[in-house]
């Protein structure tokens, strides 16, 4: 294949994968266009329609938020419900904010003693926006030692829904809704009904937490119901009360005789591989010194060689012998 050809067969390639894309795209934004966005027309009106009964019927509605080293941090709504939406070409976000007033009667009144769990109440106090933190002691430092805490203030509480053609799924984000920081949860699109939105203004209004419950679907109910129908139990008897019958014995119960089996070929014996006899008389026994060296060996030594008094009688000679071998003008007087 020659250079051209290559590259007109990968300008094919690419051409192929692009009219994919271009198809996929068009599919998502067809039922984007289709399904999706019918759908969150009809959450934004019926949160619409929430808000403004909430607002006119102002049902008893108290909001417990559990704060780790405090308790159960009681709060009303404002009723300042606002509901807003954004429509964008191939997305959707719904907004809903609304404001949480602590009732100081449904809120503890705590004090804290020693300089840890003061600064933990008062980190948390801070980062919520409460107020309420009464100073009673400090320490030589300045750091506060002995504090009241009796949360005040206003929360701001947010819902949010956002879904796009790219991403089929509706993310569902609740700030300070029912506690204190963040709920998340996704939805597909397909489950964008009127029995989703019962659950979001159920959770809104604190009736239940059914809509962060996970509910098995009915083909999986129905399968799992008829696999425990079919079991056979008495009722009132649990799993360990139930008396199982015992299986019946056949009626010969003589084992039959086992036949001999033919004796094993006998194998060759081994020299190499007889036992050991068991009992072998030990004798001790010295390991012989090795002989002395032969005379030959030896390197002989001469013991005149190692007197000082012949060695420096040699040594006067062979500088008397240099001496008189130099010319008569270089020997010194």
């Amino acid at each position: 294949m020659s250079f051209l050809d290559r590259l007109k067969r990968e300008a094919d390639q690419q051409k192929v994968q692009a009219d994919v894309v271009s198809q996929e795209r068009d599919a998502r934004s067809l039922v984007y266009k289709n399904e999706i966005e019918p759908r969150m027309k009809n959450m934004v009106t019926y949160l619409e329609g929430l808000v403004a009964t909430l607002i006119q019927v102002k049902p008893p509605i108290v909001v417990k938020m559990p704060i780790q080293g405090y308790g159960d941090l009681g709060a009303q709504p404002f009723w300042d419900y606002r509901v807003e939406h954004e429509r964008r070409h191939r997305s959707f976000v719904v907004t809903l904010n609304w404001t949480l007033r602590v009732d100081p009667d449904r809120t503890p009144v705590v004090r804290a003693e020693g300089a840890t769990k003061v600064r933990t109440l008062t980190s948390i106090f801070r980062n919520c926006q409460l107020g309420g933190i009464k100073e009673e002691k400090r320490t030589a430092t300045g750091e506060i030692s002995v504090a009241t805490f009796h949360a005040r203030g206003m929360i701001k509480a947010e819902m949010q829904a956002t879904i796009s053609a790219e991403d089929a799924v509706l993310r569902l984000v609740f700030n300070n809704a029912s506690w204190l920081g963040s709920s998340r949860r996704q939805v597909p699109w397909q489950q964008i009904d009127d029995a989703l939105f019962d659950r979001i203004a159920r959770f809104i209004a604190r009736e239940d937490d059914s809509l962060f419950t996970e509910e098995l679907p009915a083909a999986l109910r129905a399968s799992l119901r008829g696999e425990t129908d079919a079991v056979d139990l008495p009722k009132g008897n649990s799993w360990m009360d139930r008396n199982v019958p015992e299986p019946q014995k056949p009626a010969d119960q003589t084992p039959a005789p086992m036949q001999a089996s033919p004796p094993a070929p006998a194998r060759p014996k081994d020299p190499d591989l007889e036992p050991i006899a068991a009992e072998i008389a030990y004798t001790p026994s010295m390991i012989a010194a090795p002989p002395p060296p032969d005379a030959g060996e030896m390197i002989p030594i001469d013991q005149t060689k190692l007197d000082a008094a012949s060695f420096m009688m040699r040594m006067n000679v062979t500088l008397s012998k240099l001496r008189d071998d130099e010319p008569d003008g270089n020997k010194s007087s």
